[in-house]
């Protein structure tokens, strides 16, 4: 009885309002100047389950974002070629002289993740925030730190900028139809439906999922994600997570096999709360970045 009120009640709500207030609490969120994180890429290939996990920081003052571009399981485990040499006429014919193959773990799944764990898939675009007075800067770390002495603001004075996030609607890009009320969790949510009116391998969202009382996206659909790998031609169910107050991305998921590569590939993000320790890592160009 009451999803059936709550359908009544849709009939009247316009789409365009309803993304317009889902790109507003995009807006309204607020980041730390610093978020650590760890992306964990699954994968399942002919049956074969294989997994990496990436050590990685944003940024916000350059909305960057640095990955050790070495997994944690070829750390702990680097990969060892076998003995021997490989003999080809052609076409590969075999191993000679030791095991077909190494020892350790063998590199990356799908490339090197540089993936931010606040990005919006277009529903808001983030614009870095404005560097803060000196004044300001200091008001704020001595608030963040109850009032640290003089020689501690000096060490953190450059470590924490404050955050402002900007949105720029998409809305005009879409033809936006109300699907109606879904449980989405524990509360009901928007679903709306997106048709590009335009460049649709740019505008990718095809559904949003709106959570009816704070308009926080829960769940989106792209038509493809990232930019290489195979990952743009099939479609992917995005989920994200409340931590801390902020709206961050929880899983990346494929709907459909990736080619003949992998039968599905599961991105997630752990680990999520502020980072505001040291991070010193290498970077990598990516085989997988937001479009």
């Amino acid at each position: 009885m009451k999803l059936a009120l709550l359908m009544l009640v849709t009939l009247g709500v316009n789409p365009y309002w309803v993304f317009e207030r889902a790109e507003r609490a995009w807006q309204s969120q607020h980041y730390p100047s610093s978020v650590n994180y760890v992306v964990h890429v699954e994968t399942l290939r002919r049956q074969k389950p294989e997994q990496r996990h990436y050590l990685s920081r944003w940024l916000a003052i350059s909305n960057n974002v640095a990955v050790d571009p070495i997994s944690v399981e070829e750390r702990a485990h680097p990969y060892r070629p076998p003995p021997g040499f490989d003999v080809s006429i052609l076409v590969h014919i075999g191993h000679i002289g030791g095991p077909n193959e190494g020892t350790g773990t063998n590199g990356d799944l799908v490339g090197v993740p540089v993936l931010a764990p606040n990005y919006s898939f277009g529903i808001a675009e983030y614009v870095p925030p404005e560097a803060l007075t000196p004044a300001e800067l200091v008001a704020e770390i001595r608030a963040e730190y109850h009032d640290p002495a003089p020689d501690k603001i000096a060490q953190l004075e450059q470590q924490y900028p404050k955050t402002i996030a900007h949105v720029f609607s998409s809305s005009s890009a879409y033809k936006i139809t109300l699907i109606g009320i879904e449980q989405v969790g524990d509360h009901p949510d928007y679903h709306l439906s997106l048709i590009p009116t335009r460049d649709p391998r740019k505008y990718r969202l095809r559904d949003v999922w709106v959570d009816r009382k704070t308009f926080a996206t829960d769940r989106l659909r792209t038509d493809g994600n990232f930019m290489d790998a195979g990952t743009s031609s099939v479609p992917w169910t995005v989920t994200f997570q409340h931590v801390d107050g902020a709206l961050y991305i929880a899983h990346e998921i494929s709907e459909r096999p990736i080619r003949h590569w992998f039968d599905w590939i599961d991105i997630s993000f752990e680990g999520i709360p502020a980072g505001k320790g040291a991070f010193n890592a290498g970077t990598s160009n990516s085989l997988i970045r937001e479009p």
